[in-house]
């Protein structure tokens, strides 16, 4: 009776797999990633040749990458974004073009509570980039009710139709967003 001896590539590849299974999302996707690729390799029936694996997983590390920055540059800098109100004076930004969450922008006044009187008190507007629990803030700027909304639109991006009578939400979120794309240009 003849015993069959483990391919080393394939053991080594379990073990790096066992390794990457406890490495959070990233570490598991990599693991599934890398069995998958394995099944193929060994269904010939001999052994993994180094070489093609090798080759195979910069393949997919070039791909991985492309999507990467596919991604990252669909998310940050395309299209409309649109703010989604997740709190009374809080959105979560969202691109359009791809659902994924860009940020969130706070609107408060000074005591960092709700602002009761937006056309005439002083908002804060915070913009925060990044997933939840990572935010870090882009932007901060403090403006006075409706004149300084309308007044930081006409400086930093040009004038603004209808500001004056525009809704104040609308006005406010016209002018969060603008600061969203100024503070990710940088």
């Amino acid at each position: 009776m003849s015993e069959k001896t483990e391919d080393p590539m394939k053991a080594a590849i379990d073990r790096i797999c066992v390794s990457l299974d406890s490495a959070g999302v990233a570490g598991k996707g990599t693991s599934a990633a890398l069995r998958a690729m394995t099944s193929h390799w060994a269904a010939g029936g001999g052994g993994i040749n180094a070489a093609t694996a090798t080759a195979d997983i910069e393949t997919a590390l070039d791909l991985l990458e492309k999507v990467r920055k596919a991604l990252s540059k669909q998310a940050e800098h395309s299209g409309p974004i649109k703010l989604v109100p997740t709190k009374l004076a809080q959105s979560v930004i969202l691109s359009e073009s791809a659902p994924l969450s860009l940020g969130t922008i706070r609107a408060s006044n000074m005591n960092f509570g709700i602002p009761r009187s937006p056309e005439t008190e002083k908002i804060m507007i915070s913009i925060l980039k990044g997933a939840k629990g990572k935010y870090k803030q882009a932007a901060m700027e403090i403006l006075d009710g409706r004149a300084g909304l309308i007044e930081w639109h006409q400086k930093n991006v040009g004038p603004i139709e209808n500001g004056a009578t525009m809704p104040i939400q609308e006005l406010l979120e016209t002018v969060a967003a603008a600061m969203y794309y100024r503070a990710t240009a940088s």
